[in-house]
């Protein structure tokens, strides 16, 4: 990474369920079947960087087929000096001090 993460601490201690093994799982395989559709491709284990020990997968089958729930995602472009404007700002712990 080129900047360190800003808060870093274990996921149940965040009060978060580690899912990670299953994101790996789905992502590789839209991957593998994305593979001479998208013009940036790369393989599974150049595309993530890995943080820490992660969970192992689920192992069910990934549906890679249209999604029935409907669901919509926007991306709201913004440049870093108008988050940071807006109080967006990653704080560097100092630990022992």
């Amino acid at each position: 990474m080129s900047a360190p993460a800003c808060n870093m601490l274990p996921a149940a201690r965040a009060g978060a369920q580690d899912k990670r093994g299953r994101f790996c799982e789905v992502y590789c395989a839209v991957l593998e079947a994305r593979a001479g559709q998208v013009p940036d491709h790369r393989p599974f284990d150049d595309a993530l960087t890995r943080l820490g020990t992660e969970p192992a997968g689920t192992g069910p089958a990934v549906p890679l087929g249209a999604s029935g729930r409907r669901l919509v995602a926007a991306v709201v472009p913004a440049s870093a000096p108008t988050a940071s404007r807006s109080g967006c700002r990653c704080r560097q712990q100092r630990h022992g001090t």
